[in-house]
């Protein structure tokens, strides 16, 4: 498990290769954990937004990526990782310099490649 967090702490020091701001918010990151279970199992989605569904596909059908989305005024964020086929979800704090970019404050996706090598 230290390797995959190392892997997971050294690829969100790198640039997010996508990034989307969506109006979707939720009490608690167990909401998100069910969205996903359903989506994976079924391939149905109670949301609407066509985003949220086609980064759930992505995370379904690729390999070696995180999802990162956090939760408007939320201290923490939810990581869903995929690496070497096997799928891990982590909560972490949300941290930003001197609020530069007012995160906290919105919603958003955030999609990062692992690099396994």
């Amino acid at each position: 498990m230290n390797n995959i967090l190392h892997k997971v702490k050294t690829t969100l020091l790198k640039t997010p290769t996508y990034v989307l701001k969506i109006p979707y918010n939720v009490e608690n990151y167990n909401e998100v954990i069910e969205i996903w279970k359903e989506y994976k199992e079924k391939n149905e989605l109670r949301l609407k937004e066509r985003e949220i569904k086609e980064i759930l596909k992505f995370h379904k059908t690729n390999d070696n990526h995180i999802i990162l989305y956090h939760s408007r005024n939320k201290e923490n964020c939810i990581l869903l990782c995929k690496i070497n086929k096997l799928y891990y979800n982590i909560i972490i704090p949300i941290e930003e310099e001197d609020n530069k970019y007012e995160l906290k404050t919105m919603s958003f996706l955030a999609t990062y490649l692992v690099s396994v090598y």
